[in-house]
């Protein structure tokens, strides 16, 4: 299996004829990018003069509270929608925390 490529695992088990199905999904971001960009978000949310907490920026640009840390923590792509309402929230534009993630 190559390193580079989406990781699909599905685990089906069977319990009292109850079936479940797990998906685990992963791509490897190997510049690191992902993490660069969620921590220019998260530094020009901290640097606001009113400083946001991550669930008020979540609130705010209409992302889920824990997708908001994921993204925060490199963990999570980010769609361009996304970027565009977290930059809405953060009264920015998206290429602004593009360029403080040098991107």
């Amino acid at each position: 299996m190559e390193i580079n490529k989406v990781v699909i695992f599905a685990v089906l088990f069977n319990t009292s004829r109850i079936m479940a199905k797990i998906r685990i999904s992963a791509k490897i971001d190997e510049n690191g990018d992902l993490k660069k960009l969620g921590e220019a978000i998260k530094d020009v949310r901290k640097n606001l003069t009113a400083k946001f907490s991550q669930e008020q920026l979540a609130f705010e640009s209409g992302v889920d509270r824990g997708h908001m840390g994921k993204i925060e923590r490199g963990e999570s792509n980010l769609t361009l929608l996304n970027l565009l309402k977290i930059s809405q929230a953060l009264k920015c534009k998206a290429y602004e925390i593009l360029q403080k993630a040098d991107l």
